[in-house]
């Protein structure tokens, strides 16, 4: 209340410029409590526009951006309740449900708004990754690559090598070429690197 007062009053001197997201939701709260979010229009902008959602790492505090966002109305709070979604989980939505905080202060319609587009961008995701097979296989363009294999062993020697010395095979050495079943073979295995392939399992937990 007392920053309220003191930017309601003029005394800039004594506003800071940067805020912590729960001071940010408090204020929000009270702004909305007593209508005067234009009155702080210019102090709004300054605080919200370094709002680093992806870089919140306690739940609280995405509970404080949602606030922030609904009820100071800054310029970015569309990016905001994006990024929230984002860094929401299934055990984040769950753990929401019948918070006192939220419940009070944010329409039911703006959380099932921000879980239905984060499911959007899982399944459009999920979707894309599952399709990219398809486009890899219809490419049927063939590359030369560095290297040379062994046709028996399967080896990978740099290019000039005459004779595979891990399995002793004399007979010549194949060029290595990336062929559309390559690059399908590679994406998978980089997908199943980074636990993305099977899908079922990561999309399952985000």
């Amino acid at each position: 209340m007392e920053l309220l007062l003191n930017i309601l009053h003029f005394r800039s001197v004594d506003i800071p410029t940067t805020l912590p997201l729960k001071t940010l939701a408090m204020l929000g709260i009270e702004c909305d409590k007593y209508a005067c979010e234009s009155a702080l229009a210019p102090w709004i902008l300054i605080w919200c526009q370094n709002i680093r959602v992806s870089d919140i790492t306690e739940e609280i505090d995405l509970k404080y951006a949602v606030l922030v966002a609904h009820k100071l109305k800054p310029p970015n709070f569309l990016t905001i309740l994006s990024n929230v979604g984002s860094k929401m989980t299934p055990a984040t939505l769950q753990n929401w449900q019948g918070d006192p905080l939220l419940d009070k202060h944010i329409p039911i319609s703006i959380l099932d708004t921000i879980s239905r587009k984060r499911q959007e961008t899982l399944d459009s995701l999920r979707e894309l990754i599952e399709g990219r097979e398809t486009a890899l296989h219809c490419t049927t363009a063939v590359f030369p690559m560095t290297g040379v294999l062994c046709p028996q062993c399967t080896q990978l020697h740099p290019d000039g090598t005459k004779n595979c010395h891990s399995c002793h095979n004399s007979t010549t050495l194949i060029k290595r070429l990336c062929t559309s079943e390559h690059r399908v073979t590679t994406y998978f295995d980089i997908l199943k690197t980074h636990k993305l392939w099977p899908t079922v399992a990561p999309f399952a937990a985000c």
